[in-house]
C-alpha cells in the first residue's frame, strides 16, 4: 500500500524513481527487528527472500506452475505452513493466459481451466478461501470457464450501478452468410452499390483491392446483414490481404449509409473510407441510423469531414460501432461536435489496437471563436469503451477541441478505460478538458488505464468534471501490482492539472499514480470547487506537480468542497508557494496515513478551511494524532522497492 495504514502498527511500502521518494512504509518505533512484517511482492517483482523450507516451496510452485504440472503444484500448496500466502497466489492467478479454448474442447486445458480443477479438491478449497483476508482485493477465484470469478463492479455513490457493457453479438449468432458476391473489373459486379443491392441478407460480399472514386465510392446499406471484404485479386479469385479504398472526394455526400434494425449487421475487413463531405445526414465517412452493429476490422475512416461526426456519425438508441483488428478513426474534421465520432444514443467499443487518432488527430472546431466539443468523440447518452485487454495499444490520442479535447461526454454517457494498455494521451482543449469533458451524469471509469499529457487552455488538463451525477472513478478492480492506473503529465493553463472538479461532481483515486501535473494558477493536481463536489484519494501517488506562483498548492479545495485522503504520498511537488494543501473558508479535509515529504513548501495546509491529518509522516509539523516529522528514508535504495 501507499502511505500508512490505518492499524497502529502496520508496514509501508516506498518506491524511490531518481531519489523522489513516491510512497513508504513507516513501522513503530518500538517494533524490533523481529518483529518487522517480511518483504512483500510490488510491481511484480519479488523482494529478496531469505532461505528456509518455505521459500523453497515456493520456487517449486512457481517451476512446475509455469511447466503445467498442476499435480505437483496441488502437493506443493499443501506443504505451506497454514497462513496466507494471497499475493503469491493471486500472482500465479493473474499469469494465467488470457485465450482459452471453449469449455467443451477436447485438449489441454489453460492455467484457468487447471486452477478451477485444483480448487475442486477441498484441501484446496479450503486453502484458497482462508487466504482471502491476505489480499487486498477479493481473491480471484476461478468459474469453470477458467475465467476469474470476479466480484460486481462498485456502486456508485449515490447512484446505481450500470450494468455491464454486453460484447458484440458474434456474426454467428446473427446470420450465417449464403452466398458470395464479387466486384471488380473481371467480376459479376461491377461496383460495391450493385453487389449490395444484389445480395440477400447474411451475404458476403468481395471487392477488388483498389481505389473508386466519384459515385462508385458512396454506397448505401439498408436492412441488411452483410460480411464486406476489401482486397480482392484483379482475377477475382481471392483476397490478397490489399486495402480497398473508397475515395467520395467531390461527391459531397458520406462515404457509406448504413441503416439497420435490431439483430442485423455489417463487418467492413480492409477497407479506407475517406473523402466525404458533409451532407444532410451528417458523418463524413460513415453514417449509422438504426439499431443494428456495424463492426470495423482493419479499416480506416480517415480525410473526412461534416458538421456532426468528421469521421462517424451515430444517433438512434441501439445502434453499435466495433473498432477491431487496428481499425482508426483519423485526421477528420467537424464543423461542430465530434471531429472523430459523433454518438447519441449508441455505444462505441475499440479493441484489437484499434485507436481515435493515431496518424493525425481528429480536430472539432476550435478556432479563437469556435464552438466545437469532442476532438476524438462527441458522446450524447452514449457508452464509449477503451478494451485493451487483450493486450494491444487502444487510444484517443492528438485530438483537439474546444472543450474535451479527446472526449467530451454528457446526458449519462460513460467512458470505460479498461487495462493497462487503454488510454486517452496527448489530446488539447482550447478551454476545458484536455483530455475528458464530463457533465450533466456523465461517467468515466479507469481500471489501470491512463489518462496522461493532455492539456487544456482553461482548466481540468487531464479531465474536467462538472455535475452532480457526474463521475471520476480511477480504481483497481483488475489490477495485481501498484499503481494501478495514471493520470500523468496533464497540464491547465489555470486550475487542476490532472483533474478540476465541480457542480456537486465526485472523483474516486485509488491505486492511481498523479504525477508530473501542471496548473498556472491553482491546483497543480486537483482542483475542487462547489458545495457538494467530493474528493475521495486512497492508496496513491501525487508526485513531482508543478504550479505557477502565488497559490499554486498540490490540492486546492475552494468554496466548499470536501476531500478525504487515505494511506496517499505527496513527494516532490513544486512551486507550492503557500503550502501543500490549499483549502479555502467552508472547505474541508479528512486525512489518514499521508506521507508529505519533499515539497517545495514546508508548510502543509493553508487557508481557512477545516483540516485534520492524523497518523502521518510530514515534512513539517501538523497538530493531529499520531503525526510525526520524519525523512521516510529507504533501507535498500538498490531494488527500487523498499521497506523502512
Amino acid at each position: 500500500m501507499f502511505g500508512t495504514r490505518r492499524p497502529t502498527v502496520a508496514p509501508i511500502v516506498v518506491f524511490f524513481s531518481i531519489a523522489v521518494v513516491l510512497t513508504a512504509t513507516v513501522v513503530a518505533a518500538a517494533q524490533t527487528p523481529t518483529e518487522r512484517a517480511p518483504d512483500v511482492v510490488r510491481q511484480g517483482v519479488a523482494a529478496e527472500q531469505p532461505a528456509n523450507p518455505e521459500a523453497a516451496i515456493w520456487a517449486a510452485v512457481e517451476v512446475a506452475y509455469h511447466e503445467g504440472d498442476w499435480e505437483a503444484v496441488k502437493a506443493l500448496l499443501k506443504q505451506l505452513p497454514a497462513r496466507p500466502h494471497g499475493d503469491r497466489l493471486q500472482l500465479l492467478l493473474s499469469e494465467r493466459p488470457r485465450d482459452r479454448p471453449p469449455s467443451d474442447e477436447v485438449g489441454p486445458r489453460t492455467a484457468g481451466q487447471e486452477l478451477f480443477m485444483m480448487q475442486q479438491d477441498p484441501a484446496v478449497r479450503l486453502s484458497l478461501e482462508a487466504q482471502a483476508g491476505s489480499l487486498s482485493a477479493a481473491p480471484r477465484i476461478i468459474d469453470a470457464s477458467g475465467d476469474p470469478a470476479l466480484p460486481p463492479r462498485p456502486s456508485r455513490p449515490a447512484k446505481a450501478s450500470r450494468a455491464p457493457i454486453p460484447p458484440p453479438t458474434a456474426p454467428s449468432d446473427i446470420e450465417a452468410p449464403t452466398a458470395t458476391l464479387k466486384v471488380g473489373a473481371a467480376c459479376t459486379y461491377a461496383n460495391l452499390q450493385a453487389a449490395v443491392d444484389a445480395a440477400t441478407s447474411g451475404d458476403t460480399i468481395w471487392i477488388q483491392g483498389t481505389t473508386w472514386t466519384g459515385a462508385l465510392a458512396t454506397v448505401n446499406i439498408s436492412n441488411k446483414t452483410l460480411y464486406i471484404w476489401g482486397g480482392l485479386n484483379p482475377a477475382c479469385t481471392a483476397l490478397d490481404g490489399s486495402q480497398t479504398t473508397l475515395d467520395a472526394t467531390g461527391v459531397a455526400d458520406s462515404v457509406l449509409e448504413i441503416s439497420l434494425t435490431a439483430g442485423q449487421l455489417v463487418q467492413l475487413h480492409h477497407f479506407d473510407l475517406t473523402g466525404g463531405t458533409p451532407d444532410l445526414d451528417n458523418g463524413g465517412g460513415l453514417e449509422i441510423d438504426g439499431e443494428g452493429t456495424v463492426e470495423l476490422y482493419d479499416t480506416k475512416v480517415f480525410g473526412n469531414d461534416s458538421a456532426l461526426g468528421g469521421g462517424v456519425h451515430m444517433d438512434d438508441a441501439g445502434s453499435s460501432l466495433v473498432l477491431d483488428d487496428v481499425s482508426r478513426i483519423h485526421s477528420n474534421t467537424a464543423d461542430n461536435h465530434g471531429g472523430g465520432i459523433y454518438c447519441e444514443n449508441g455505444s462505441i467499443t475499440l479493441t484489437g489496437g484499434s485507436d481515435i487518432g493515431v496518424n493525425g488527430g481528429n480536430i472539432a472546431d476550435h478556432d479563437a471563436d469556435g464552438t466545437g466539443n469532442g476532438g476524438g468523440v462527441y458522446l450524447d447518452a452514449c457508452t464509449l469503451t477503451l478494451n485493451g485487454q487483450d493486450g494491444t495499444f487502444i487510444d484517443v490520442v492528438d485530438n483537439q477541441a474546444v472543450n474535451g479535447g479527446g472526449v467530451y461526454a454528457v446526458n449519462n454517457s460513460y467512458v470505460a478505460i479498461q487495462d493497462e494498455s487503454a488510454s486517452v494521451r496527448s489530446n488539447s482543449a482550447g478551454q476545458n478538458g484536455g483530455g475528458l469533458y464530463l457533465a450533466s451524469g456523465a461517467d468515466v471509469y479507469v481500471d489501470s488505464g491512463h489518462v496522461n499529457d493532455n492539456s487544456a487552455g482553461s482548466s481540468g488538463g487531464g479531465v474536467y468534471v462538472n455535475g452532480s451525477d457526474s463521475y471520476v472513478d480511477f480504481d483497481n478492480f483488475y489490477c495485481t501490482t501498484l499503481p494501478c492506473a495514471s493520470l500523468d503529465d496533464n497540464d491547465a493553463g489555470s486550475a487542476g492539472g490532472a483533474i478540476y472538479a465541480t457542480g456537486s461532481a465526485t472523483v474516486d483515486l485509488e491505486s492511481t499514480s498523479v504525477d508530473g501535473n501542471q496548473a498556472g494558477a491553482a491546483g497543480s493536481a486537483i482542483y475542487a470547487s462547489g458545495s457538494g463536489t467530493t474528493i475521495g484519494i486512497d492508496t496513491t501517488m501525487i508526485t513531482d506537480s508543478f504550479g505557477g506562483p502565488g497559490t499554486s498548492y498540490a490540492v486546492r479545495l475552494f468554496s466548499s468542497a470536501q476531500a478525504t485522503i487515505n494511506n496517499t504520498t505527496f513527494a516532490g511537488n513544486s512551486d507550492t508557494d503557500e503550502a501543500v494543501f490549499g483549502i479555502h473558508s467552508g472547505a474541508g479535509m479528512s486525512a489518514y496515513g499521508l506521507i508529505v515529504w519533499g515539497n517545495d513548501s514546508a508548510a502543509i495546509v493553508h487557508g481557512d478551511g477545516i483540516a485534520t491529518i492524523e497518523c502521518s509522516v510530514l515534512q513539517s509539523a501538523f497538530t493531529g494524532a499520531d503525526n510525526v516529522v520524519a525523512d521516510p528514508e529507504p533501507r535498500y535504495p538498490e531494488r527500487n522497492d523498499e521497506e523502512l
